[in-house]
């Protein structure tokens, strides 16, 4: 009697691996990369080995719902190699009778395909006792723990805060150090500018967060489109990936120019919230656009502390080695100017008592009593003014 097989993977996976062909009373009906051919051709099989890494869980959805409809139908979920404890369970639950890993040999195909269609199970020994093993481990993270992160994680935001504020301190009075300038002297409270630096952490990873997401769209993509463009996209993964970085590196070139606070209000804090779901293990939870799923977590985890590291070095070099540089339209554009909100105002200086000439300068800050002006045509010599005696003008620029 010929068993009829329907296979629906959507893993780079070809039908020579399955090893069907080699066998005479396994007969493969289709070959499918579409989730939806389950539903047309279901009726057409007597076994269906479905792959369960479709986005969204709509693997589990669409079993479940032809399970019910077609109550005959033996179902063999395809899994990663080893199994996850969620795929497993879930898959189970809408319904399949096994399951089989995607790198299982040719005979173990077949071996399950005979074993599910004579009416038994296919729950391989070494594979389940490990997914027992994870479900064990799983089943010590409750709710209240998974609670306990999150107030974990914010409470953690709290010293955080305290340290970036100590570390603004100190990098201010060494990067106006180089011009003889205190912060009291501008009316800068580093701690103040804390905000600043939030603004430009968020910016940062609004520009470069997105492109953890390029698997999730690929994934989405490919359940959208059409089963001849899904196997396209499949067999070129890293060009269509490339394809999506390069375009999110232009919108984010133009909306850093035109519209950077789309970034930072909008992308950044979005960016933010999926990883803190990686980190309390949430990732499910999140639209499949959204989700970030590390395949390698210790280089993506040395990743970021390669960027932060660099990032910190060239700070550093800029506030300890090069200072601040001015021309004729204020502050040249550096890592301080845009992580610390450094300024420096063109201004047109006027003595209310005519004692001395009217000047153009730039307006670094002030207090209550002081006027801290600049001459960039002049080595950039400082000036301290009186603000009851002086009145400044502000304007686009200057000229020496």
């Amino acid at each position: 009697m010929t068993i009829r097989v329907l296979i629906i993977a959507r893993r780079p996976i070809t039908l020579d691996d399955f090893g069907f062909e080699s066998d005479d009373e396994i007969e493969v009906v289709h070959f499918a990369r579409r989730l939806q051919s389950l539903e047309e051709l279901a009726d057409q099989a007597d076994v269906a080995v479905i792959d369960v890494d479709f986005p969204e869980g709509a693997t589990y959805r669409q079993m479940a719902s032809t399970t019910a409809e077609l109550p005959e139908l033996r179902v063999l979920a395809l899994t990663t190699s080893p199994p996850r404890h969620d795929e497993v369970a879930r898959a189970i639950e809408a319904g399949a009778v096994g399951f089989v890993e995607v790198d299982a040999d040719p005979d173990e195909f077949n071996t399950a395909v005979r074993a599910v269609h004579a009416g038994g199970n296919w729950l391989p020994g070494p594979a389940t006792a490990a997914v027992l093993r994870d479900v064990a481990t799983d089943l010590e993270v409750t709710t209240s723990e998974r609670r306990s992160r999150l107030v974990a994680v914010a409470l953690g935001l709290v010293p955080v805060a305290g340290a970036l504020a100590s570390i603004l301190s100190l990098l201010w009075r060494r990067y106006l150090g180089h011009l003889g300038v205190r912060p009291v002297d501008i009316g800068i409270d580093p701690t103040s500018r804390v905000v600043d630096a939030l603004a430009a952490i968020s910016y940062l990873i609004a520009a470069f967060g997105p492109f953890l997401y390029i698997r999730g769209w690929l994934d989405t993509v490919e359940s959208a489109v059409s089963d001849r463009t899904s196997r396209w996209i499949e067999d070129h993964r890293i060009f269509v990936g490339a394809i999506f970085g390069v375009v999110w590196f232009l919108l984010a070139a133009v909306l850093s120019v035109w519209a950077d606070l789309v970034l930072v209000l909008v992308v950044g804090p979005i960016v933010g919230i999926s990883l803190l779901a990686f980190t309390l293990d949430l990732t499910s939870e999140m639209p499949s656009m959204l989700r970030i799923d590390f395949t390698q977590p210790r280089r993506a985890a040395f990743t970021a502390m390669a960027i932060v590291f660099l990032f910190i070095a060239a700070l550093s070099t800029e506030v300890l080695l090069r200072g601040p540089e001015f021309n004729e339209k204020g502050a040249e554009s550096g890592f301080v100017t845009a992580f610390m909100g450094f300024k420096a105002q063109p201004v047109i200086v006027t003595d209310v008592d005519g004692a001395l000439p009217v000047r153009q300068r730039l307006y670094l800050g002030g207090n209550a009593d002081l006027y801290v002006l600049l001459d960039p045509c002049d080595g950039d010599k400082i000036e301290m003014v009186s603000v009851g005696s002086s009145r400044i003008e502000v304007v686009e620029d200057i000229s020496c």
